[in-house]
């Protein structure tokens, strides 16, 4: 066949010399300028196209390539070839060689994109300089065989034309890129005779890229990918403006004659002009469109896969705020673990809208300890109900439950945490105080008066008595136990309308739920220690921050000391009553001294009952004793808050004596007297009017209104003062008791005196006959007086150890008295019997 063409060459040559010889006026230098040759005769003339005519022929193309003019044939030489090649060989195959512009290699410098007959895009690339001349990155090594006959030329290459996958393919392959479109709608028929600008490396992070590989992105990943695509096919040496997918102009511009792509006067190519079968890849190094698409709160959680968090957020009417990345606010999200039952139908979150707005915060963790309002605010608690955020540790808690994962998402001002478990909203108080701060006994009496459950109202404030709170009224709550109007008063007066949170300084008026007015100041930890000081109208307590428990209408802040109201009234001797004070009380009202149980400021040290009985200590003692006694256990005003602070020099109603404090513990102290032997007595129980005793309190004058009992574990003995012959006991008295006992005095020297004139006036006249009834009275008298001993030494126990030094209760005075001893000599010299024997 190669020989036939070769032999019909050489005829129509002989042929055409012929006929310029029989022609007048054409001489034979004119052959060269006739256009006889064509493609065919170059690929026939040609031994290195020898296997690609063979090729054309076996197709029967001969006709084909005869009938075009002004095209490029792209033919392999020989060496191209393998011998499968020669069988794959179609003639669409052949379409891929053919294009449909004459190119030679000095038509152009640097780099020209043409279209071949199947329309894909083939590149010509031309430097004289190098002396480099390429189609597809493929040598020429046969250039510029001009057919003249069909205005065309061949350009002779050493290797096939490698064929090349559609754009769409190829694009799917470009890693993440290529899953974005994976993941998209837009399929291969949509990407055709279209030019790609690749970013090799995207901008989004793990959880953004998630999104836009997800099926909720349907959208964006068409704005992504369309911001990268341009109708056309553009490549090589081009400058012009463009306008992608979206719309948006891309000014495009070739460096170095086309071998880079410039967007923007920006972004220079990495690698550019990569051909696809219909479409063309010029790969960038960084992302071209930033900000593109837009996230959002709602977008971010798609790529956390927490589709079904945003689709409980939709159905309860709540996607404005996932929408808008510019609120200040964080999301918290419960994770759902393998180890959780029932997966598919676990709703961590709840199912309600109140616990869906209760996972939405209002502005930024700090990462330390805070208070921070949610985005749930019922209208019964006059504001947002609020999240409660403690660092221990490394840790962060939630309302003490929850511990939140370090690991966090930002999307403008909104992140995202997930957290071990499910955020609900605050319980009743009874639940959300639980087994906090050692409430319960609190919790008891709130429930036993009906107090837990509140009226509809803008919130509240619990001062709730935690710790040892309770404890410290110690014959105060026996009291209040005993009285359930007085208790239910207390803790009405505990509970304050509107909610107020432990990071809120400044000062509030409010009432209490018994309708008394509160003004309640918390000030600046100054100090950073955590610790803070609320008043509460005259009461100063610690206030520790971030200690605060929600409840579903409130806050309760746990306190250690209990609020006395200035409305509740308590007397001393309502606090006596609790007590076995008899014996006391009987000493008492003999000194005339019951006024003080109604008077403000004065306290009571009170033996125990045992302790008075086994010290012998009655209403029958000596009457000097007994006044000592009684005035050394009444402290006047002022003088409790020496105690509090266990002073050494606390006055007692005993005029100059004075009592010394020892702490022996925290809740324990002794008294001794300062004036008086080295004998203690220790404070075992105690109550008070007003408030709790606390020896913290640090401020003059605080229980200048209160009056406490405080019980003693044995009485105080007058015998432990010092002996002095020249001090005479002086009480203090109120002026009431002063006026009274002036009065009493008055009557009793009158009646003495109306006796005396009497018996004088009578005296004379029955002296005679009254001798046998006085010496009988006198008999008489004397025989008491012998009882009386005998009664008082079987009975005497330890008062009567203490007479070896001091006097007794009940002696006048002698170390043994005359009635103790029962011998003639000391029985009366007016008596006419004998003693009884014993």
């Amino acid at each position: 066949m190669i020989l036939a063409n070769y032999v019909y060459s050489l005829l129509r040559a002989a042929l055409a010399i012929a006929f310029i010889d029989q022609t007048p006026g054409v001489v034979a230098d004119d052959f060269e300028h006739v256009p006889t040759t064509t493609v065919v005769d170059i690929l026939s003339s040609q031994v290195q196209f020898s296997k690609f005519l063979r090729v054309i022929q076996r197709n029967g193309l001969v006709p084909l390539l005869n009938q075009m003019d002004n095209f490029t044939l792209v033919a392999p030489i020989n060496s191209a070839f393998l011998p499968s090649d020669l069988n794959a060989f179609d003639s669409e195959e052949l379409k891929r060689y053919l294009i449909p512009y004459v190119i030679y290699s000095d038509s152009f410098e640097g780099v020209r994109i043409f279209p071949n007959l199947f329309n894909n895009p083939t590149s010509f690339t031309s430097f004289d300089e190098y002396g480099e001349f390429k189609v597809s990155n493929i040598s020429i090594v046969e250039p510029d065989l001009e057919a003249e006959s069909q205005d065309a030329v061949v350009q002779g290459v050493e290797e096939l034309l490698s064929p090349v996958d559609d754009l769409y393919a190829t694009l799917s392959e470009k890693g993440d890129f290529g899953e974005i479109l994976r993941a998209s709608t837009i399929d291969s028929d949509f990407l055709t005779n279209v030019t790609c600008f690749l970013p090799r490396k995207l901008p989004y992070n793990e959880v953004e890229f998630s999104y836009l590989t997800s099926q909720y992105a349907n959208e964006d990943q068409k704005t992504f990918l369309f911001h990268h695509l341009v109708p056309g096919i553009y490549g090589g040496d081009v400058n012009t403006s463009l306008v992608n997918l979206n719309g948006d102009i891309v000014d495009f511009s070739s460096v170095d004659h086309g071998l880079e792509i410039s967007l923007n006067d920006t972004f220079l190519s990495t690698e550019a002009n990569v051909l696809a079968s219909n479409g063309i890849i010029h790969e960038f190094s960084k992302n071209l469109f930033k900000g593109f698409p837009h996230f959002t709160p709602l977008k971010v959680l798609y790529g956390l896969n927490e589709s079904e968090f945003v689709d409980e957020i939709i159905f309860r009417k709540l996607s404005y705020l996932i929408d808008d990345p510019s609120l200040n606010q964080t999301i918290f999200i419960p994770r759902v673990t393998d180890n959780d039952d029932d997966t598919e139908n676990f709703h961590p979150y709840g199912v309600n809208k109140n616990n869906i707005l209760y996972q939405f915060a209002e502005g930024q963790l700090s990462g330390n300890s805070e208070l921070l309002d949610s985005k749930y605010c019922p209208s019964k608690i006059g504001g947002c109900q609020k999240l409660k955020l403690n660092l221990i540790g490394h840790d962060l808690f939630i309302n003490n439950l929850v511990v939140v994962d370090s690991s966090s998402y930002k999307i403008g001002n909104t992140s995202i945490f997930y957290i071990d478990e499910a955020l609900t909203t605050p319980s009743s108080l009874g639940t959300a105080v639980g087994s906090y701060f050692h409430c319960s006994r609190s919790l008891q009496f709130l429930e036993d008066l009906d107090l837990l459950h509140f009226p509809k109202s803008k919130g509240y404030t619990v001062l709730l008595p935690c710790f040892n709170s309770w404890n410290n009224l110690g014959l105060t709550l026996d009291y209040l136990r005993s009285n359930k109007t007085a208790l239910a008063l207390v803790l009405e007066n505990l509970i304050i309308d509107g909610p107020i949170y432990s990071d809120f300084v400044g000062t509030v008026e409010s009432t209490s739920i018994a309708n008394e007015p509160v003004i309640l100041t918390i000030e600046p930890d100054d100090d950073q220690d955590g610790i803070t000081k609320l008043k509460v109208n005259d009461t100063e307590l610690d206030l520790r921050k971030y200690t605060d428990i929600l409840f579903d209408v409130g806050v309760v802040h746990p306190v250690s000391e209990i609020i006395l109201p200035e409305s509740l009234d308590i007397k001393l001797q309502q606090l006596l009553t609790v007590v076995d004070s008899t014996i006391f009380q009987d000493i008492l009202s003999w000194s005339n001294l019951t006024e003080i149980l109604e008077e403000d400021g004065y306290s009571i040290l009170l033996p125990t009952k045992e302790s008075l009985e086994s010290s012998n200590i009655t209403l029958f003692s000596k009457p000097s004793y007994l006044k000592s006694f009684i005035a050394l256990h009444i402290l006047p005003p002022g003088s409790l808050d020496k105690l509090v602070d266990c002073e050494n020099r606390i006055p007692t109603l005993l005029n100059n004596t004075n009592l010394s404090c020892r702490r022996v513990s925290k809740d324990s102290v002794t008294l001794q007297i300062v004036e008086g032997k080295d004998k203690e007595v220790r404070v075992i129980n105690k109550g008070c009017t007003k408030r709790t005793l606390h020896h913290e309190s640090v401020h003059p004058g605080r229980y200048n209104k209160s009056s406490c009992l405080l019980i003693l574990d044995r009485p105080i003995d007058p015998n432990w003062l010092f002996d002095d012959p020249n001090k005479v006991p002086m009480i203090h008295l109120p002026m009431v008791a002063v006026s009274i006992g002036v009065l009493i005095g008055i009557l009793f020297i009158s009646a003495i005196l109306s006796c005396c004139v009497l018996c004088i006036f009578r005296t004379d006249k029955n002296t005679d006959d009254e001798q046998p009834l006085i010496e009988e009275t006198l008999e008489e008298n004397e025989e008491r007086r012998r009882l009386e001993a005998h009664h008082h030494n079987y009975h005497s126990t330890e008062h009567g150890n203490i007479e070896d030094n001091t006097n007794s209760s009940g002696a006048e005075g002698q170390k043994t008295s005359p009635s103790t001893e029962f011998s003639e000599g000391n029985y009366s010299e007016h008596s006419k019997s004998k003693p009884i024997p014993v």
